[in-house]
Parts: structure tokens; C-alpha cells; sequence
């Protein structure tokens, strides 16, 4: 069975994935807020990957296979746009009031007045709610005791390159609208030579200069997911493939440089096959719903709070105590903001088309002509 036969099944663990990859970010950042990096991260032992950055790569590869296969489910631009734009966007914008006008200012050393009229505070809130031109991270006067981090939510800088990589779908999908006839074609060709070429960038960064850029990573692992499925028809499936690609992995750790590019190759693959993995008892994880975006977009100011009250925390302390609160919102997010939004993006999108409809049925209007004196 291949990748495009088990892309129609609704039985996979996307969703378990994408949440413990959340609580893997989560687990990460306190690492960072306490400065202590775990025994079980790469970074510890000298790689260029850390787990918050594998945890993340593990989301743009989900990413990038969900939502090139609903783009060329649905073949169209419409129904795609709105559903990726409730996707993010009511979820992040609930978060914002929230944390800004609720959790920020109860925690910044400003006065109430000034602290809502501060300009920072405003370019943080439009920034981060539109995301198109990135993401700020600071809020004037909340956690700037902070022992080693003072960003707000440093979390969201990922969300405009998500958004950014849903744009050049977007815009591939409408360009090929004039080629109607050779779309599928073209996508065969395109995404898989967007994906090498970005795998070529990243491997050649890494060996010259030693560190890769993360915003490039997740950019190759959304495209190699995207490949993944535009050439589904030619991959199978194969649980017995995952320890395979984790025993290549492993041997690879022997050298640094060579773990790098092998990790490159292999987690698309790996978190691909994973998630089609049997498991029937795993499978129930898809009845509580999607609470993935929710844990990350909320995690780091939580824990960003925990810490300006107890400093002295041990990375697994307050990963635990940030965890409850966490997965608190989540649950709230996604029962009462991002699966209600999302309810409606068929009729987002019906209504859009009617209005398109009905501009270009509208005669056009010539403008008066003045007499000639």
C-alpha cells in the first residue's frame, strides 16, 4: 500500500504526532528558561539539532503532506484559503486578547495606562495577529526579570513561515490554472524539485558553515512532505521501514556531520510512516480532537509566567507545571475557537465564490464624459 492510497484513510496518528511534538517543544523551552540542556537532547552531546527543533521539523512534515493533499483534494483556491486562514488565525487571535490584555498586563511593570498605549505593546499585537511580515516577541515591562529568556511567546516565529509556505501552494495552485490540463504534472515535477533543492541548501549550509539556518529546515521538511505526497502513488507504506530509518539514523551518529544530513533524509520518511503505523488502541487519540495548536501557541508564556514566580526551577519541574495549565487551554482552544471556526470554511468559501460570481456578473459602469468647452 502506498502513501497515496493511505492519504484517503482517516485512521493515522497525525494527531497524536502533532501533540507530542507540542509537549516535546514545551519540554525544550524549559530547558532554555532554566538554562540546563536535558541528558536526552542532540545539542547536549555536540549536533546541530536540539528537540525542540526536531519537534517542530515533525510538524512542518505533517504540514506539508496535509495541506498539499487538501489542496489537490479540494482543486480549489477558495475552499483552500479559508481553511488554512481558520486554521491559524481564530486560535491565534483568541490567544492574543487573552495573554496581552489578560496575562500581560497583569505581569508588566508598567502602569495599566501605559502599558496599553505603548507602542511595543501595539506593534506586538499587530504583528502577531497578521504574522504575514513576522512576529514580535517582546510585550514592554512583562518578564524582562526573566533570568535567561524575557520573549513573550517566542513560539509564534514559526507561524510565518507556516503561513508563507501555505502562500506558495496558493500561488503554484493559481499560476498552473493556466495550464489547467498539465497541473497534476507540473506538481509531480515542482514539489519534489523544491524539496531537493531545498534539502541541497540546507546540507551545503550545514557543512560550510556549521550551523544551518531552523526557518530553512522547516521549509525543506514541509516541501519533502509535500513531495512526499504529490509522489504517493510511487511510495509505500511500510511499518517495517521505521526501524530500519531509525537503525540508519542511529549508525549515522558516529559522525556529526554525517547524522545531520542523514536526519535530513530520514525524518520525513520516519514521521510519515509513523503515522500510519497500526494501532488500534492509538487511533482513539483522534476522538478528543486536535489540541496540538493550541499547547504551543500557549505553553511559553505559561511557562514564561511559572518562571518569573519560582526562578530556581529544574527544567522537569517546570515542564510538569506548565504542562496542566497548558493542556488546559489547549482543550479550550480547540473546543470553543478552532473546531467551530473550522466548521464553517465551506461556507466561508461558498459565500466568497457567490461573491465573486456576482462582481463579475455586474455590468460595467463608464465613467461620465465632461462636454468639450
Amino acid at each position: 500500500m502506498t502513501f497515496a492510497d493511505r492519504a484517503k484513510d482517516r485512521n493515522n496518528h497525525f494527531n497524536l504526532i502533532r501533540f507530542v511534538a507540542a509537549f516535546v517543544v514545551l519540554a525544550a523551552h524549559s530547558a532554555i528558561f532554566v538554562g540546563v540542556w536535558p541528558f536526552w537532547d542532540p545539542y547536549t552531546y555536540g549536533f546541530d539539532l536540539s528537540s525542540g527543533g526536531i519537534a517542530v521539523d515533525a510538524f512542518f512534515v505533517v504540514s506539508g503532506f496535509l495541506v498539499t493533499g487538501s489542496l489537490l483534494n479540494r482543486r480549489s483556491l477558495t475552499s483552500f484559503v479559508w481553511a488554512r486562514f481558520l486554521r491559524i488565525f481564530p486560535g491565534l487571535w483568541v490567544m492574543l486578547l487573552l495573554t496581552v490584555f489578560g496575562l500581560g498586563l497583569a505581569m508588566t511593570t508598567l502602569p495599566a495606562r501605559e502599558f496599553l498605549t505603548s507602542p511595543k505593546m501595539h506593534e506586538y499585537l499587530w504583528r502577531c495577529a497578521t504574522i504575514v511580515n513576522g512576529v514580535r516577541k517582546y510585550l514592554p515591562g512583562v518578564f524582562e526579570t526573566n533570568r535567561l529568556d524575557t520573549a513573550f511567546n517566542g513560539s509564534l516565529w514559526t507561524l510565518p513561515l507556516e503561513w508563507r509556505m501555505y502562500e506558495f501552494l496558493a500561488i503554484a495552485w493559481a499560476v498552473l490554472a493556466l495550464i489547467p490540463n498539465y497541473r497534476p504534472i507540473a506538481f509531480r515535477l515542482l514539489a519534489p524539485l523544491a524539496a531537493v533543492a531545498s534539502l541541497l541548501y540546507v546540507g551545503f549550509d550545514e557543512l560550510m558553515h556549521e550551523k544551518a539556518n531552523l526557518g530553512t529546515m522547516h521549509a525543506y521538511m514541509f516541501l519533502a512532505g509535500s513531495a512526499i505526497l504529490v509522489l504517493g502513488d510511487k511510495i509505500p507504506v511500510s511499518v517495517k521501514a521505521i526501524p530500519i530509518l531509525l537503525a540508519v539514523l542511529t549508525v549515522s551518529l558516529l559522525n556529526y556531520k554525517l547524522a545531520f544530513i542523514t536526519y535530513l533524509v530520514v525524518m520525513p520518511f520516519l514521521i510519515l510512516n509513523m503515522a500510519y503505523a497500526p494501532g488500534r488502541l492509538l487511533l482513539r487519540f483522534n476522538a478528543l480532537g486536535d489540541y496540538s495548536y493550541g499547547v504551543y501557541i500557549y505553553a511559553y508564556p505559561i511557562q514564561q509566567t511559572i518562571m518569573s514566580f519560582w526562578p530556581d526551577l529544574s527544567p522537569g519541574a517546570l515542564t510538569v507545571l506548565a504542562s496542566a495549565p497548558t493542556l488546559v487551554m489547549a482543550i479550550l482552544s480547540w473546543r470553543f475557537v478552532e473546531k467551530p471556526a473550522l466548521a464553517h470554511k465551506e461556507a466561508f468559501a461558498s459565500a466568497t465564490r457567490w461573491l465573486i460570481a456576482w462582481v463579475r456578473r455586474q455590468p460595467a459602469v463608464e465613467a461620465p464624459q465632461k462636454p468639450f468647452a
